[in-house]
């Protein structure tokens, strides 16, 4: 089809995030949680469906590799693979890892700009040869925090900010690797993956995006 369609005509607009809409909900929509609001841990967060897509049960690998650490794993979602990781967290008595189950989507904000950290669990597959647009990584990015992601994608809008870590796999000591890099930071570097993670939530606004639109249109 690239030789009948005039590829002049063809144009991509990413996903993104509404700003407006996650500071005010940030400001309104808060959790009365002691675990989000203690200072004295370390927050890894994962916010999203909970299936074996999203290989959220590598997490607790990480958790019990962790548990001499001062680091908390607060995970929110909810999916067919809830059930399995509960039983999991209580056979393998992993007590850094707390399953808060589903959360309505104004509490997000909150949640992810009280991490210093958020993850997103995957793995390297075609899937994403053209790179990824899921909705929590926009978020991620408007909380003004860092960013792990567990597997490798093209045209990555983390590493392309340097607002996080892109790691080769999933492999739950790569994980914890990151996690533990982050955690011993100086907090000169770490506040530049913050601001990198502010200025693509700001490039990836629904007001730049519709703008983008609007001058395809109109051209």
């Amino acid at each position: 089809w690239d030789k009948l369609i005039d590829l002049d005509k063809v144009h991509h607009i990413n996903n993104g995030v509404d700003l407006v809409a996650f500071n005010n909900y940030k400001e309104q929509y808060q959790l009365d949680d002691p675990d989000l609001n203690d200072p004295n841990i370390f927050k890894v967060i994962y916010c999203g469906s909970i299936r074996k897509v999203n290989q959220v049960g590598k997490l607790l690998d990480v958790a019990n590799l962790l548990k001499n650490e001062k680091v908390k794993f607060l995970i929110y979602g909810s999916g067919d693979e809830l059930d399995t990781l509960i039983e999991r967290v209580t056979n393998e008595q992993i007590n850094n890892v707390r399953l808060n189950g589903f959360v309505d989507k104004k509490y997000i904000p909150y949640i992810t700009t009280k991490s210093d950290v958020n993850i997103i669990l995957g793995e390297t597959s075609k899937l994403f040869s053209y790179g990824i647009s899921m909705n929590k990584l926009f978020d991620y990015f408007a909380s003004g925090k860092p960013t792990i992601l567990s597997f490798k994608t093209n045209y990555s809008i983390v590493k392309e900010y340097q607002a996080g870590i892109e790691l080769d796999d999933s492999n739950p000591e790569l994980i914890v690797k990151a996690i533990l890099d982050f955690m011993k930071m100086k907090d000169s570097e770490y506040q530049i993956y913050c601001q990198n993670a502010l200025k693509a939530a700001k490039d990836y606004d629904y007001q730049s995006l519709t703008k983008q639109l609007l001058n395809i249109i109109n051209n």
